[in-house]
């Protein structure tokens, strides 16, 4: 279960599916206004970080999931919601 997501909870990788590739998850329940694509993009962040993923591919997942939170926003829920974001590095 997502519980709301505050910024101040590190995040790290969680455990090994091999010895060269990590899995971490994260997860979180946000609002949903705007402000909050900023929130899930931190969250990602701190989650690519933690495994150590490199430039190109978080710019490129930090991309997709602002886009993903956004038209969750806009397109599907109403003054008031929350959304849950959940992550995986794998």
């Amino acid at each position: 279960m997502c519980v709301p997501y505050r910024g101040s909870r590190p995040v790290r990788c969680v455990g090994e599916v091999s010895d060269d590739l990590p899995v971490a998850e994260a997860c979180a329940s946000l609002a949903a206004e705007p402000l909050s694509v900023a929130v899930a993009r931190r969250l990602l962040a701190q989650l690519l970080d933690a495994c150590g993923v490199g430039s190109e591919h978080r710019s490129d997942a930090l991309l997709v999931a602002s886009e993903v939170v956004a038209n969750a926003i806009r397109h599907g829920s109403r003054p008031g919601d929350e959304i849950a974001v959940e992550f995986a590095v794998r």
